[in-house]
């Protein structure tokens, strides 16, 4: 629980000090918490980054939406080893030690189902819009 108060409190912190966002920003959205889920801009490429946490044997927030170009980050913060893995063959995270992190571009828009290989009861959903 404190930890999850500690992400709230980085997340109005950044969001804070934000500057130059215009009504066209595009919202960033999760079903699960909002605490679990952070954007942030990528100096070098100017794309968006969102944060799914992996712990307690699930991804974090669960099913997301974003749009087109979007970056999605997988950290892994659980004890044991996950992946992250497109139903479709569209990505792979390969095997996430504690602490490791996997990173996707997603440049089409659709729905990208993917779950854990070592671990099928994890699952998630990213859907992209234009």
């Amino acid at each position: 629980m404190e930890r999850r108060v500690f992400f709230v409190a980085l997340l109005m912190v950044t969001l804070a000090g934000c500057t130059g966002e215009t009504e066209n920003d595009e919202k960033i959205t999760g079903d699960s918490e909002v605490d679990s889920t952070s954007n942030s801009t990528n100096n070098s490429t100017n794309s968006m980054i969102v944060t799914i946490i992996i712990e307690g044997m699930e991804f974090t927030p669960t099913n997301i939406d974003i749009s087109n170009g979007t970056t999605v980050r997988w950290i892994n913060e659980d004890s044991m080893s996950h992946t992250a893995t497109s139903d479709e063959g569209k990505f792979d995270s390969t095997s996430l030690e504690k602490g490791e992190s996997f990173e996707f571009t997603f440049d089409e828009t659709g729905s990208y189902p993917y779950h854990c290989n070592f671990h099928t009861g994890m699952k998630g959903t990213i859907t992209v819009t234009a």
